[in-house]
């Protein structure tokens, strides 16, 4: 695509989902296979969703139409709506969101066999309203929130619900909104997440809103295939994925869920975590984290294989006897200082592992301007000093032949 589609979008009837990217930028070079994978999908679902590619080092026109401002940026046109994808950059999640956002804000649902698809294994939690009579909040809070969550409506009462509002996530999970606990939208934001979920910083930065305690798990993973790299790190995930859909988390006080992003995990650490897989527990509301250290090493003593019942008494123990597990970090002045310098240092460090010339010129290009700009404030000054000391000799010496000269007239004239 070109500048062109600047003028395209507003009278076509088709939707457009664009990529902005760099050709430099290694993020965008990471999301190129999902995203061939994703325009092989919705040419197949639906080929009205045009998926395409803008490269912003060419096409400055639809970069500044577009305000993108990051690398890459993927934005849903069509002639009614703009709509930026904010969600983890798989092929599922990026589908799912294109589908999601093409039709209506609410959609009803016609019979109550989608419900097992609803529920069934990985699927998004979604929100249905069961009954004749409609939820007007319900009706505004799916055209707000139309981007990240799937509302429908249905007249019918299937059998095992009752009229009312509804979540349904996958492994069989349903839960019923009670109005006398709190306001519907607080209970979307709380029940919008899966039981097991994939912190990407876009979904971890959501869920800190949220004030609870985060568990994460942290495993390795191929990123341009987004699978689990080996034995240790699936049955670690498939581990706490099991005690996430077991907890007896009735109070919501923890969020499950699993990452392979490990610079913003060592970021939340302000170390390199070690071994991986490994878990922490992040309390959302005091930045404070927890590591898990209680594991039995391997023969390779890198890795580290807990057992069920340890970790979930360790659960316990951060709810529970807070006083027997130790808190580290936190947000105060002096954590955010040191934070943003492990995060200066650790983006350079990936900068350079991604792009070395690019690095060599972010980095060499400054420093040479500034010892440049050093250079003249302070040594332009020394120099104009020692023009002024050079001057003032040269008038002293020609004061100096100025009295002889006048001393040996006086003498010739005597």
């Amino acid at each position: 695509m070109n500048d062109k589609i600047v003028d395209i979008y507003q009278t076509d009837h088709r939707a457009f989902l664009i990529k902005f990217y760099a050709p430099w930028c290694h993020h965008c070079q990471e999301l190129e296979p999902a995203w061939t994978q994703v325009a092989q999908q919705l040419s197949t679902i639906d080929p009205n969703i045009i998926v395409g590619r803008i490269d912003c080092t060419r096409y400055s026109s639809a970069t500044s139409h577009f305000q993108i401002k990051g690398f890459p940026t993927i934005i849903y046109i069509n002639r009614d709506k703009k709509v930026e994808y904010r969600g983890d950059r798989s092929v599922s999640e990026i589908v799912d969101f294109a589908l999601r956002i093409t039709g209506p804000p609410l959609r009803y649902l016609s019979n109550c066999d989608r419900l097992q698809e609803f529920t069934g294994n990985g699927h998004r939690p979604v929100f249905i309203n069961f009954g004749p009579t409609g939820d007007g909040n319900f009706t505004k809070l799916s055209q707000t929130r139309q981007a990240y969550d799937w509302f429908y409506r249905s007249m019918l009462i299937c059998d095992g619900f009752e009229a009312g509002i509804y979540v349904l996530k996958g492994d069989n999970i349903i839960k019923r909104f009670d109005p006398t606990i709190e306001p519907l939208e607080n209970w979307v934001l709380q029940e919008r997440f899966s039981q097991f979920n994939k912190f990407t910083p876009n979904v971890l930065s959501m869920a800190i809103q949220l004030k609870k305690l985060l568990v994460i798990a942290i495993v390795n993973e191929y990123r341009q295939t987004n699978r689990i790299i080996d034995d240790d790190n699936l049955a670690f995930q498939r581990l706490m994925e099991t005690i996430a859909n077991t907890y007896p988390n009735q109070h919501r006080k923890y969020l499950f869920g699993w990452s392979s992003d490990h610079l913003t995990m060592n970021s939340i650490v302000m170390h390199t975590i070690q071994p991986v897989p490994n878990l922490i527990v992040l309390n959302s509301t005091t930045i404070q984290y927890y590591l898990f250290e209680d594991g039995t090493k391997t023969k390779d003593g890198k890795s580290f294989r807990p057992s069920q019942s340890s970790i979930v008494q360790w659960l316990d123990d951060i709810i529970y006897r807070p006083n027997t597990v130790k808190a580290l970090g936190g947000d105060g002045y002096h954590h955010r200082f040191y934070r943003a310098i492990y995060d200066l240092i650790s983006f350079f460090i990936n900068l350079w592992l991604g792009n070395p010339t690019l690095t060599l010129f972010v980095i060499c290009v400054p420093s040479a301007f500034l010892s440049v700009l050093i250079y003249l404030m302070c040594c332009s000054e020394w120099l104009g000093v020692e023009n002024e000391e050079d001057e003032f000799e040269d008038e002293v010496n020609e004061d100096e032949e100025v009295e002889n000269e006048d001393d040996n007239n006086h003498e010739k004239i005597e």
